[in-house]
């Protein structure tokens, strides 16, 4: 009997920060599989090629600033209508408490916005979060990508400057 696990791509390139999101996840009984990407760029090529094979991914927590490509950017991509990864929840945990970062999130679609814990016991509320979003209601089916968006995508992973960062 297989039991099948959430699949959660963590975004961050602090260390500890993945760390201790998967720890308070542990801690609060979230089962499931992490994914680690430590800078944007990464992330962009990770997500693509979960694209071009059909894979569904759960959950998404990203930090906004990134090296080589922010959130910013990885948020647009996450959003475009050539490929299927729109439906993607995206918890942003951010260490800013910039309103102006907070609102352009969620005008590009982030699910939910938290800053990054000091303590790790504050940990837990992140983990709460993920378990909430883990459990929304099921997203709309979607179709596999038509060979037309496979060969945009793939295109996409070997065009550097295509996905320029966006500041923030």
């Amino acid at each position: 009997m297989s039991i099948d696990l959430p699949q959660i791509l963590l975004i961050d390139d602090n260390r500890q920060d993945l760390d201790l999101v998967q720890e308070a996840c542990a801690d609060a009984g979230i089962h499931a599989i992490f994914h680690l990407s430590h800078d944007g760029r990464d992330a962009i090529q990770f997500l693509t090629r979960l694209a071009l094979e059909d894979v569904a991914l759960d959950l998404i927590v990203l930090d906004l600033f990134l090296p080589r490509k922010d959130g910013f950017t990885i948020l647009e991509f996450l959003r475009r209508d050539d490929h299927h990864l729109a439906d993607i929840p995206v918890l942003v945990l951010s260490g800013s408490g910039d309103m102006r970062h907070v609102e352009r999130c969620f005008k590009l679609g982030a699910a939910f916005y938290l800053w990054k814990p000091s303590v790790y016991q504050d940990y837990t509320a992140v983990a709460h979060r993920i378990g909430e979003l883990l459990h929304a209601p099921p997203r709309s089916p979607r179709s596999a990508p038509s060979l037309k968006q496979r060969e945009e995508l793939m295109w996409s992973l070997h065009s550097p400057g295509r996905w320029a960062g966006s500041g923030g």
